[in-house]
Parts: C-alpha cells; structure tokens; sequence
C-alpha cells in the first residue's frame, strides 16, 4: 500500500465521503435545527428523534410547529472562512475554509424557509497583504448581488463592524487596543 504522501488524495477523499454522508447529515440537520423550530418548519424523523433524545416533549414540539412567528419574516445569516467544516468517518469536525460560500449556503436557507434575507455579519481580518478585508467585502457583496440577480428578495447586508474592530482578536480579554 503506498503512504499517503504517495497515495492519490483524490481516492483517500472519495473513500472517505461515504462514510462521512451520514454523520454530515446529521450535523447539517442540527444546523437547521432552531431555525425549523421558530420558523415552524417540520424536523426530519431522525432530528424529532435527536430532540425526543435529548428531553424534549411531543407537546413542546407541537407547541412550536402550531405557534409560528407571524410575517413579515426575513431570515438572517452570517458568514466567515469559519463558517464551514468538513465531517470525517468518525464524524468529527475540521475548518474547510470557503468551500460552498455564502452564496450556495444562503440558496439552502431561502430554498427551506422562503423568507426574505438579510447578509448578517460578515468580516476578515486584514491580512499581509493589507487587502485581504477589502478582497473578502468585495466578495461578499458579489454573493449576495448574485442572489438578488437570481431573484433572492435580500433586504440587507452588515461589515461586522465597520468601526469597533479593537481588540476582538483577544475576545475583548485584554485592552490591548489591537485594530
């Protein structure tokens, strides 16, 4: 058997997919989770087993599929490099940078829901370069002119913050005054 630094990575990936699918799907289930719970959208049967698991009642799950928000809704998401993960066969979790972006991940929320969407938080650190914010804004706002232009109703879009970035790299731990 050859090593892995010889072996086709294209193989090793495709042999692992598989046994990942099952445990990406639970996790994405997860990810929608309290958004089908407030927006009265019905769970899949494996994610009312996962809320029966984990203590809820049929009668709080009833509570929330008959007590919807009323409109006019609108859905908001954020979106970081951090925002993706890829699932190994174990079903453990790693960062896989922008893989999909915000404009596929945005599709699966309006595709769900049909709600209307707002670009909640977006950001990048400004890297050695000193245009690496300015690339990943540009980005960004390409995304979601991209939905617009596909006939996504959004109704907004948010630079988390344009102003106050000072020492939130140290989650505001330390007064360094750190930009």
């Amino acid at each position: 058997m050859p090593s892995l630094s010889r072996a086709n990575p294209r193989n090793i990936f495709t042999r692992q997919i598989p046994a990942a699918i099952k445990h990406a799907q639970h996790l994405n289930g997860q990810r929608f989770l309290a958004l089908d719970l407030n927006y009265a959208h019905r769970v899949e049967s494996d994610m009312y087993e996962f809320l029966m698991d984990n203590g809820m009642k049929r009668e709080e799950y009833h509570f929330f599929m008959h007590n919807s928000p009323e409109a006019p809704l609108h859905h908001g998401n954020d979106y970081y490099v951090t925002n993706e993960h890829r699932v190994t066969p174990d079903g453990a979790t790693r960062p896989a940078g922008e893989v999909f972006g915000y404009e596929e991940i945005t599709r699966e929320y309006y595709r769900r829901y049909g709600l209307p969407v707002m670009h909640t938080e977006t950001n990048f650190h400004q890297g050695p370069n000193g245009d690496e914010a300015v690339y990943w804004l540009h980005k960004e706002w390409a995304n979601v002119l991209r939905l617009r232009n596909d006939g996504i109703p959004i109704v907004g879009f948010t630079w988390f913050s344009l102003t106050d970035q000072v020492d939130w790299d140290v989650a505001l731990r330390e007064n360094r005054g750190d930009c």
